[in-house]
């Protein structure tokens, strides 16, 4: 069999690039990614078990970020940890750093007095 290729490069906006994102979420969960390019198309059937290669970098004035994912028959089927994360916030710094503890005191609410309505006050 021949290769088949369907290949897309350039800039768009930010918001086009989630559109395709969650597209190919939906294309993983559902079993079928379609690749489409004007007339050609090419339809990958995902496997249940995945090559993935991630990049970032970060450069004085660029960043980039790569993600590739291979699917193929055969890979190896052992249970792998992924020891990376995708997150959209940093990681929290730990609360407690080797050797140094902090204790934080809790300030506790001041009492106050019940407010008390004009008719509840009594004459003397």
């Amino acid at each position: 069999m021949g290769k088949k290729e369907v290949e897309f490069k350039g800039i768009v906006k930010l918001e086009q690039l989630l559109t395709c994102l969650e597209d190919l979420a939906a294309g993983l969960k559902k079993g079928v990614i379609c690749v489409q390019k004007g007339a050609e198309c090419l339809i990958l059937t995902p496997t249940d078990r995945v090559q993935l290669e991630v990049e970032a970098q970060e450069k004085k004035d660029k960043t980039k970020f790569k993600l590739e994912m291979t699917f193929k028959g055969g890979l190896e089927a052992r249970d792998m940890e992924l020891n990376f994360k995708l997150a959209s916030e940093p990681p929290a710094p730990p609360l407690e750093e080797a050797g140094t503890r902090e204790t934080v005191e809790k300030e506790e609410p001041e009492e106050k007095a019940p407010d008390i309505e004009p008719s509840q006050h009594y004459n003397r």
